[in-house]
C-alpha cells in the first residue's frame, strides 16, 4: 500500500468524534441526543486515535464513550471506558499517574452501582499503585482503605484475600504501621468467619500482627494481644505460630535481645506475607523499652496448657 492511499487513523479519529459529538447534540430539528450512536463514534474514535499513537485524544474519546453510555443507563461499560482511559495513561504518560487514578476511581464506583464489587476492588487497588509512584502516601493508604471498605461492606472478604496483603504489603514499606494493624485486624476477622479454609491463614495472620506490633515497639499491647489470640484460638494451640509467638513474648518477659533475634530468624517467621517476612527478619528488641513497659504492666506466662497465667510483677506486696 503507497503511502498516499495508507489509511490516516487520526482523521479517521477527528471525523468519528465529529460524527460523536453531532449525535449527542440537539437542534431546532433534533430534540433528543442519539446517545447509542455517540457511544459507538466515539469509541471508533478512541480506537483510531490508539492506532495512530495519538493517546491524549484517545483518553479524551475514552471519557466521552463513558458519559455517552452513563446516559443508556450501560454502567458497565461506563466502567470499562474509564478504566481503559486510566490504562491508556498508565501505559503511555508516566508522569500523569493522578490522573490516572482519578479514571479508576470512578471506574471502581461504576462498577460497584453495576453489582461487581471484584471489579470495583481490583480497580481501587490499581488506583492506589498508580498513588503509590505518584509518591503519594497518603492517597494511595485512602484507596487501599476504601478498597478493602467494599471488600468488607460487600461480603466479599473470602473471594479477595490477596486484596488485604496488598494493601498490608503497601502499609508495612511505608511504615504506616496503624494502618497495617487495620488491615491485619480486618483480615483476621475474615479468616475467622471462613476458619475451616483459612485456618493456616489466620495463624500467621496473627503472628503478624505480633510483629507489626513489635515494630512499634509496642511490647505490652502485643502482650494483651496474645492473650485475645489465645482465647479465640487464633494461634491454635502448640502450633509453630503459637510457639513463635510465645518466644517472642518469653524474650521481651525476659529483656533477652539475643534469643529474640534468634527467634525472628526462624522459618516459621519466612510464611508470614512477604513484607512482613521480610520485617521480621529486620526486628530487634529493645531492651531499654521493654524493661519500661515491663514495669509499668503484670507480664503473662502460660501454663503447659497453654493458658493465661498471670504472676505478680511484685508491685503489690501485702
Amino acid at each position: 500500500m503507497s503511502a498516499a492511499s495508507k489509511p490516516n487513523f487520526a482523521t479517521r479519529g477527528d471525523e468519528a468524534m465529529q460524527e460523536a459529538r453531532k449525535a449527542a447534540s440537539t437542534s431546532m430539528f433534533k430534540w433528543k441526543p442519539d446517545w447509542e450512536k455517540a457511544a459507538i463514534k466515539y469509541q471508533e474514535a478512541a480506537k483510531n486515535y490508539g492506532i495512530a499513537h495519538k493517546y491524549d485524544k484517545q483518553v479524551e474519546a475514552l471519557e466521552a464513550c463513558a458519559a455517552a453510555f452513563e446516559k443508556l443507563d450501560s454502567y458497565h461499560t461506563v466502567a470499562k471506558c474509564y478504566e481503559d482511559a486510566a490504562r491508556v495513561i498508565l501505559k503511555h504518560d508516566g508522569k500523569k499517574q493522578a490522573e490516572s487514578a482519578a479514571l479508576l476511581q470512578k471506574s471502581s464506583a461504576y462498577y460497584r452501582t453495576n453489582s461487581e464489587p471484584d471489579k470495583s476492588v481490583a480497580v481501587l487497588l490499581k488506583a492506589a499503585a498508580a498513588l503509590e509512584k505518584n509518591e503519594d502516601v497518603d492517597g494511595a493508604t485512602q484507596l487501599y482503605a476504601e478498597a478493602l471498605a467494599v471488600v468488607n461492606e460487600e461480603g466479599r472478604g473470602k473471594f479477595n484475600a490477596d486484596s488485604f496483603n496488598t494493601a498490608l504489603s503497601f502499609m508495612v514499606r511505608h511504615e504506616r504501621w496503624d494502618d497495617a494493624v487495620d488491615v491485619l485486624r480486618k483480615c483476621g476477622d475474615m479468616y475467622k468467619e471462613h476458619v475451616q479454609t483459612y485456618s493456616a491463614q489466620l495463624r500467621r495472620n496473627s503472628l503478624a500482627l505480633l510483629v507489626v506490633l513489635f515494630a512499634q515497639k509496642k511490647y505490652a499491647q502485643a502482650e494483651e494481644e496474645m492473650k485475645t489470640m489465645i482465647e479465640d484460638q487464633s494461634l491454635g494451640n502448640g502450633t509453630d505460630e503459637f510457639e513463635a509467638a510465645n518466644g517472642m513474648l518469653t524474650a521481651y518477659q525476659n529483656e533477652d535481645a539475643e534469643a529474640f533475634a534468634a527467634l525472628v530468624k526462624t522459618q516459621t517467621f519466612t510464611f508470614l506475607p512477604n513484607q512482613v517476612a521480610r520485617l521480621a527478619r529486620t526486628l530487634a528488641l529493645d531492651v531499654d523499652v521493654a524493661r519500661t513497659q515491663l514495669a509499668e504492666t503484670k507480664t503473662m506466662t502460660l501454663d503447659a496448657d497453654g493458658n493465661v497465667a498471670e504472676e505478680d510483677d511484685g508491685t503489690n506486696i501485702m
